[in-house]
Parts: structure tokens; C-alpha cells; sequence
């Protein structure tokens, strides 16, 4: 091999080490964001919701800068929000945002399915401008189709 093959190879090498080590930073920036939001005031204080909302059947959960709110599928509509600014909290920045959903994702058993919900980012554009990311739970179609089914049934066997 020619010397321009091993500066090639040693070019790739240096790049994916470089490309290793940034993914592992991001990962930790996002284990110490966790950590801090689950040890927070402001999650002690959701806890209560989300403690509230296991083991029901959810279709929706959207965690925004300035709440956070749950809605089921059965019944359907709202189950419950959590207003940051009504219990005395600032609005989050987009990497809280992030790490409250991550930290949702872990304490709530019915959102870890990967083939009954999924996290959707989405862009909320404010009046002033602004833009804020935002995150969603939702539900998957085939799971929601099998939760509304077996309510259906429950509901048609009461009648006769």
C-alpha cells in the first residue's frame, strides 16, 4: 500500500473515534440532564400525575415549555396537565424539555413499548416568533385499534 491508502485509513479512523466521543458527550449531557430533572422540585410535583396515570390507557402525552398534559384513550380526553407556571415554575428550555421527556419515558411502564407508542419532536411557533421544541408519547394505531376493541367488546357483552 502507498502512503496516500494508510492516510485514507488513518483519516476514517480519526473521524470515527471523533464522531464516538462526541455521541458519548451528548449521551452523558443527557444522563446529568436527566438525573437533575428527576431530582428537581418541579418533577416532585408532576410525580403525583404521573404516579396517577400508570396503568391507564393513554393516548397522548405532550411535554411542552410550559405544561405537560396526559390524555387516554379509554375514556377518551384529557386525564390530566400540569401547568408549570399555576405551581409556581418558569417555563423549560428545549434541553429540559427533552430530558423531562426521556425521564417520562422511564417512570411511565406503558410508554417503553417501542411497538405501542412512539416520540415525535415537533416545533411549537409562538406569537412572538419564537419557535420552542416540543415532544409527544403517542399512540400507535394498532395498539389503539386492540385497546378501543377489547373496551368494545366489554361494553357489547353488558347489553345482552
Amino acid at each position: 500500500m502507498n502512503g496516500w491508502m494508510w492516510a485514507a485509513i488513518a483519516v476514517c479512523v480519526a473521524t470515527a473515534l471523533t464522531l464516538l466521543i462526541r455521541e458519548h458527550i451528548q449521551e452523558n449531557h443527557l444522563l446529568i440532564a436527566m438525573r437533575k430533572m428527576r431530582g428537581s422540585t418541579l418533577y416532585a410535583d408532576l410525580y403525583g400525575l404521573v404516579d396517577s396515570i400508570r396503568g391507564k390507557e393513554i393516548e397522548e402525552i405532550r411535554i411542552q415549555r410550559g405544561k405537560v398534559s396526559f390524555f387516554g384513550i379509554y375514556p377518551p380526553g384529557r386525564i390530566g396537565e400540569f401547568d408549570f407556571s399555576q405551581h409556581g415554575y418558569s417555563y423549560l428550555n428545549d434541553e429540559k424539555v427533552y430530558a423531562l421527556a426521556q425521564v417520562l419515558a422511564f417512570d411511565i411502564p406503558q410508554l417503553q413499548s417501542a411497538k405501542d407508542y412512539k416520540l415525535e419532536k415537533y416545533r411549537l411557533e409562538r406569537p412572538n416568533g419564537t419557535k420552542d421544541d416540543a415532544y409527544a408519547f403517542i399512540v400507535r394505531p394498532e395498539y389503539k385499534k386492540k385497546v378501543m376493541a377489547s373496551h368494545s367488546r366489554i361494553s357489547t357483552d353488558r347489553l345482552y
